[in-house]
């Protein structure tokens, strides 16, 4: 591939400083790629890694030189460390490993020696050496060394921080969430390293800096100001915060907490947001008055958009509901959202009971026997097909500006609330209906069933019997 190019742009004058493509390989869409050998003498210590390939992300030449320049300076430090000192990241992580127990067994905690000098505690210092003293009779270089604090401290590469932080950190935070929950807290954490990767390389946490910081933030500015596809700033925001906290977290774990944040203060201001608007009360009884207007969706999708339209639950709220929690017995049908175990639920506030009537009493019977086990810990499948039938099918209202407004099967949900208003609900009920946080002191449980159904059933819809079938 690489004489046909050098063909190709002799035979068209391209100059031979343009035709520098060592280490740069073309794809069949143009994006150049970084394909390089790992010398044979440190194969061994980059854990038999024989070749780093990976996108540059761009289809200009002169921007893929650039780029692989700044990585071979990367690349060159890093093997130039791995070649001085001869140890892997695994074998230098191993050793550190074994003087923090070292440091356990006499009952102290392992310190640089810089924070043990920096102290200024000559008695720290002497108590130190009586243990080291007190343990002489068989030499332990692994205890001297955490006693001493004179350990080479590890400094594995972002890829590895990533895989530490999910099996050694983060476990703690998912350890109530189903598994569904779990992948939408892993995944993001692992797109942001994967990008900072591609901009800046696999390089060892400790010597990620500010410009390293920088490169992604410019990274995301340029996607925020395209003007054909922006990222929203709220977006971008949150790839800086979960980095961020990636590289805290880690910090904080191996106790440099005063380690300067190199994503410090980078922050996205301005933007709009695409605000989601609620569906008119007319739209709604067009929807389940006329049952052939949905009559090719999936039943299961159906039934959760009956659930939606009288109770205004988040659709993870219906998709997870359990039997037991559905009462339809009692003289007041109701809908009782509870903590489960395997399951967080959005937010203590959600926690709450709703009454059931109407097109949505008639749902919950059929969740309540299994009609949506299809979805249980899959909501995100449910709000993807429902959007991608309503999109498809031109069934979303239009709005005036498709960058500021958008519809969504979540409009449903705000369209409760709105229907609550015009029906005069009192304000606090209202919140509590939709699981939101109340800013004030709370006394009592604002109204029993019977009441909230009194008030709620006077926003109840219409709707044909066919819309199940």
């Amino acid at each position: 591939m690489r004489i046909f190019l050098r063909i190709f742009y002799r035979n068209f004058g391209a100059n031979m400083d343009e035709m520098d493509t060592k280490y740069l390989e073309p794809r069949g869409n143009g994006v150049w790629f970084f394909v390089r050998k790992n010398p044979k003498n440190i194969i061994h210590l980059l854990g038999n890694k024989k070749s780093e390939r990976f996108t540059l992300q761009t289809t200009n030449l002169q921007t893929a030189q650039k780029k692989r320049n700044d990585f071979l300076k990367k690349q060159a430090a890093y093997w130039a460390q791995l070649k001085l000192t001869g140890k892997s990241d695994q074998d230098l992580e191993g050793s550190y490993q074994a003087v923090i127990n070292a440091a356990k067994s006499v009952h102290i905690e392992y310190k640089d020696i810089d924070d043990i000098l920096s102290e200024k505690r000559i008695n720290t210092l002497m108590t130190r050496l009586e243990i080291l003293e007190k343990n002489n009779r068989i030499p332990d270089p692994n205890l001297s060394k955490a006693v001493l604090g004179i350990s080479d401290k590890p400094n594995p590469t972002i890829s590895k921080v990533l895989t530490f932080y999910l099996d050694k950190i983060l476990p703690d935070k998912l350890r109530t969430k189903s598994p569904r929950q779990k992948q939408h807290v892993i995944n993001p954490k692992k797109r942001v390293i994967r990008n900072f990767i591609k901009l800046c390389g696999d390089i060892p946490i400790y010597d990620v800096n500010r410009s390293h910081a920088l490169e992604y933030y410019e990274w995301l500015q340029d996607r925020v100001v395209d003007e054909d596809n922006p990222l929203a700033t709220d977006s971008a925001n949150k790839y800086i915060s979960q980095i961020r906290g990636i590289f805290l977290d880690y910090y904080k774990y191996n106790g440099d907490d005063d380690l300067l944040d190199p994503f410090r203060n980078l922050w996205f201001t301005g933007g709009i947001s695409r605000k989601v608007l609620p569906f008119k009360t007319s739209y709604i009884e067009n929807l389940i008055q006329n049952p052939k207007i949905l009559a090719d969706l999936a039943i299961e999708a159906r039934i959760v958009i009956a659930a939606f339209i009288n109770t205004g639950l988040r659709h993870s709220e219906i998709c997870n509901v359990r039997p037991d929690s559905i009462y339809l017995d009692t003289p007041t049908p109701y809908v009782d959202i509870v903590r489960q175990s395997g399951r967080d639920l959005k937010t203590k506030e959600s926690v709450r009971q709703l009454p059931l009537f109407g097109i949505s009493l008639e749902a919950f019977k059929f969740i309540k026997n299994g009609a949506i086990d299809c979805y249980r810990d899959k909501s995100d499948t449910f709000s993807a097909n429902a959007n991608k039938f309503f999109r498809h099918n031109g069934l979303f209202p239009e709005v005036k500006d498709e960058k500021l407004e958008t519809y969504r099967i979540y409009s449903l949900r705000h369209s409760f609330r709105d229907r609550m208003i015009e029906a005069g609900v009192d304000v606090d009920i209202r919140d509590k209906s939709m699981g939101h946080k109340i800013y004030k002191p709370e006394y009592g449980n604002y109204g029993e069933i019977e009441l909230r159904m009194k008030l709620l059933k006077e926003i109840d819809i219409e709707y044909d019997t066919a819309f199940f079938n």
